[in-house]
């Protein structure tokens, strides 16, 4: 026999090939393990869904008002009769809908009425953080039309439905001040082990030279561990990011003007958290620039700006599998806008994928800085940021592919789009079948691009529970290039192989409709289709505020 063919052997080959690590020591045979992961793989790359479920977002009233308990009812579930509440699959990414279509969700905490607008989850520390909006007196509740003072975070048990507070917590409430002259802004919120990151950028992300802010605390203890605003950091539009629990990543927007020359384009940026720098903001934020990444170079009198989206940096395994994303394989994707100079001209929206390993490599062949442990790997202390040009990082390892067209939703880039090594886009041109260079705009379609998947197809094709007919999928290899003429000086060339499989949806929807969307997460694909699907009475579909229900698809794998 052929080592290759013992069953162990092939089983850890296997995981290696699909980005996957075994989980804990269990009860589940080899045998079954061999043929859980066969069926796994072969239903993500074709995507044959093992089980589909809609779940019906509870309809607003015809008067506005929520007739239904958002955590009680849309989060939460009991794991059996009479037992303890637990999240329900994809309560990440349906948190981020419930905002993004009503708004901040009204809710008592301890007896006072709050609107929350955002949320962050760590299952395995029984944590969730509830975030609110704080507005400058004599404003309350919840409104997008006066500026913002800051945020309220409470720190609440997952266990209870966010009804106590957690126990761990010195300090369940944290705020962040800083005072938001803008109504609408974007907040991102990362739990780490103890440390939670709240990033806050404007919207869109970047089109303006106002940096973003960030604080970061020990939710622990309470301690404050980074406090940045909008004077403390020498980029502009800047979005805050965990790439490991001890650096940060840092995703800002650029421009370049009508008389200067061509340059790279310096919008990613890397923080150690561990060892302060020289300067004075580095001393200030307590922070060190150790790396700076850059973009091709713009053309005259174009924006560029950038933002981070990933999946968690320990992803969950799930419950009915016996292994899970290596966390060595996730992915992180910069989403890169470019707006011309020209108004009647579309901009372009590109994701550029590069994985975590591939980070943490550059960052230690550049500055000798370790992304495991970055405070005894040797670097030289007080260095200035290293900035490493296009050319020598990223055609060999990253990929970039054109996503929907920037005046839409559709083109907008969320973590909840990305889990592992996966990402699920809505394009609008830039695969393979498209002969390079490509520099148009194709009809919008939906895809699942796998950044770890091996080529070649599955046997079998299992068969499909639900509305998603199974899609041969195929492996991009070859080089790319997209060329944007007076946007770009010059082509963007990428080559990191991917395996790449189209949505499909068979209810005769668009596979990205009018106002759909498709999310992604550690059970599957979560479809969000927005209009009267289901029974809406003609009552409320005439009232003046009536506001069409979005309604969520689940597809397993």
């Amino acid at each position: 026999m052929l080592i290759s063919q013992i069953p162990a052997i092939q089983y850890h080959l296997q995981l290696d090939l699909n980005g996957l690590c075994d989980g804990p020591p269990g009860p589940t045979p080899l045998t079954t393990r061999i043929s859980l992961l066969s069926e796994y793989t072969a239903r993500w790359r074709t995507l044959t869904p093992s089980s589909h479920a809609p779940l019906l977002f509870p309809r607003m009233g015809p008067t506005g008002e929520d007739r239904f308990d958002l955590l009680q009812y849309m989060l939460f579930q009991r794991k059996s009769e009479g037992g303890a509440w637990a999240l329900v699959p994809f309560a990440r990414e349906i948190a981020r809908i419930l905002v993004m279509y009503k708004g901040p969700q009204h809710m008592a905490l301890d007896g006072a009425p709050v609107h929350i607008s955002h949320a962050a989850f760590d299952p395995a520390a029984d944590l969730l953080v509830l975030i609110e909006e704080r507005l400058l007196p004599p404003y309350v509740g919840a409104t997008s039309n006066e500026p913002v003072a800051g945020l309220r975070l409470y720190l609440r048990t997952l266990s209870s439905r966010g009804t106590l507070a957690h126990p761990d917590c010195t300090k369940p409430v944290l705020d962040f001040g800083f005072v938001n002259p803008r109504t609408i802004f974007v907040v991102s919120a990362q739990v780490v082990d103890k440390k939670l990151l709240v990033s806050v950028g404007h919207f869109p992300e970047g089109f303006n030279r106002d940096p973003g802010c960030a604080g970061m605390w020990d939710w622990r203890s309470g301690t404050a561990l980074l406090n940045i605003d909008a004077s403390h950091v020498p980029f502009q539009g800047s979005q805050f990011h965990f790439l490991t629990q001890d650096l940060l990543l840092v995703a800002s927007c650029a421009s370049r003007a009508s008389d200067a020359p061509a340059s790279d384009s310096e919008v990613i940026h890397i923080l150690d958290l561990t060892t302060p720098g020289a300067s004075d903001w580095e001393i200030q934020t307590g922070t060190q620039h150790v790396l700076t990444l850059s973009l091709p170079p713009l053309a005259p009198n174009t924006p560029l700006r950038t933002r981070i989206a990933s999946g968690p940096i320990i992803p969950h395994a799930r419950s009915d599998t016996p292994f899970a994303p290596d966390p060595c394989e996730r992915i992180i994707m910069f989403g890169i806008g470019i707006v011309p100079s020209d108004v009647t001209e579309d901009g372009k929206n590109i994701a550029l994928a590069i994985k975590q390993r591939t980070l943490e490599a550059i960052l230690l062949k550049y500055t000798g800085v370790g992304a495991t442990d970055p405070g005894t790997c040797g670097i030289r202390p007080l260095a200035p940021a290293v900035t490493v040009p296009w050319d020598e990082w990223g055609p060999a390892h990253t990929r970039a592919i054109l996503i929907h067209p920037l005046d839409t939703v559709m083109g907008e880039l969320f973590d909840e789009g990305v889990y592992g090594s996966r990402a699920v886009l809505t394009m609008g041109g830039g695969l393979l079948s498209i002969p390079a260079p490509f520099t148009g705009t194709l009809p919008a379609h939906t895809e699942v691009v796998d950044f770890n998947a091996p080529n070649g197809r599955p046997k079998i094709i299992p068969e499909s529970a639900g509305e998603l007919a199974a899609d041969k999928g195929v492996a991009i290899t070859e080089s790319t290039t997209l060329e944007f003429p007076g946007l770009l000086e010059g082509p963007l060339t990428t080559s990191m192989p991917y395996w790449t499989v189209r949505v499909k949806a068979e209810h005769g929807h668009a596979a990205y409709g009018d106002k759909d969307m498709w999310l992604l997460g550690a059970d599957g694909l979560l479809e969000v289709r927005n209009g009267a699907v289901g029974s809406v009475s003609m009552a409320d579909t005439q009232a003046e505020n009536y506001n069409p229900p979005p309604f969520f698809f689940t597809f397993g794998f």
